[in-house]
């Protein structure tokens, strides 16, 4: 993975080690060999009972503390257990979550770290999801699916508010009706409609770069997004073999692009525009030879055929952004 695209996190799990006294004097000779760089976050998961000592043992330093488990009720009759609020109380910024100790001796299931992630996250914490396979699951050749089912059931329920950027940093148009007939505006320009109405379509490569540019400065991030409509298939492949998978335009069955239905006047020019009703928008994230890779919104990670990809890629234009 492009370190450029993820923050990068060094966590250390205590596990069951350490008492209260024995945590200052581990952080004093930590710290003593700390690095300076900034490239990354470092976090401590400490025992529940040694939070406290380790905020103030690391509390003048680039150092976070974690915690090792939390229990998915903010209340309650439950023994021994901690909430989120309790954690966050502390200034506990970080939480483990499924660890494969706390699945195999204390009965964790993909269904209770789903509600301690969401429990996590409502209070502000950051869950570290632990996802892994067996040696049986991966000498039956099913590592992938496995891990992939985890990390699904993990963040079931997670809101990921994409009208957020939709309303604040994509460039949109409303589909009006005037006197003269439905209006709206070009999807090579803006988002077309209202996406959390019924009329709303969809926008190209040039709204989709300004509305990433505008977030990630808003975000303080070094990333910039480019439109690279009118790449080739071989400026493609020199993006992934850097690093970078390529936002593209396609058709969801890559069958050739079809027109019709709801049609409207542009708003700039006054013609009459016909939209696409089986465009999709995906990541291209391999490409191996005869097949490639797609990140696909509807049906997740999938190999297609290079060729008849990159045939649609052309017939809808070679429109593409990358970020980078």
């Amino acid at each position: 993975m492009n370190r450029r695209y993820r923050k990068t996190i060094i966590a250390g799990n205590w596990k069951m080690n350490k008492t209260a006294s024995e945590t200052k004097k581990f952080a004093e000779e930590l710290k003593a060999i700390l690095p300076k760089a900034k490239w990354c976050d470092v976090v401590v998961c400490v025992p529940a009972v040694n939070i406290p000592a380790a905020m103030k043992a690391f509390k003048d330093v680039r150092v976070s503390v974690g915690a090792q488990n939390v229990f998915y009720e903010k209340s309650g009759a439950y023994t021994g257990e901690v909430s989120a609020d309790m954690l966050k109380d502390l200034g506990v910024k970080y939480v483990i979550i499924g660890h494969s100790e706390r699945r195999q001796y204390f009965g964790e299931t993909d269904f209770t770290v789903n509600k301690k992630v969401l429990a996590a996250l409502e209070a502000g914490l950051h869950p570290i999801i632990c996802v892994g396979e067996s040696l049986e699951q991966r000498e039956t050749g099913i590592t992938d699916e496995w891990i992939a089912l985890q990390v699904k059931s993990a963040l079931y329920g997670v809101p990921a508010d994409k009208l957020d950027l939709a309303y604040g940093y994509i460039p949109r148009g409303d589909i009006e009706e005037t006197t003269d007939g439905r209006t709206g505006p070009d999807p090579e320009l803006a988002y077309a409609g209202d996406p959390a109405a019924g009329l709303g379509f969809y926008c190209f490569a040039q709204p989709v770069a300004q509305g990433a540019n505008a977030y990630l400065a808003a975000q303080g991030s070094a990333l910039r997004a480019a439109d690279i409509t009118g790449v080739t298939g071989q400026g493609l492949l020199q993006y992934l073999r850097g690093g970078d998978p390529v936002i593209v335009w396609i058709t969801k069955d890559l069958s050739a692009p079809r027109t019709g239905g709801c049609t409207w006047l542009l708003a700039d020019t006054g013609e009459t525009y016909v939209p696409y009703v089986n465009l999709h928008c995906v990541v291209l994230a391999g490409w191996d030879g005869d097949t490639c890779t797609i990140a696909d919104p509807l049906q997740g990670r999938r190999r297609v055929d290079a060729a008849a990809f990159l045939q649609c890629f052309r017939q809808m234009g070679s429109r593409a952004v990358v970020v980078r």
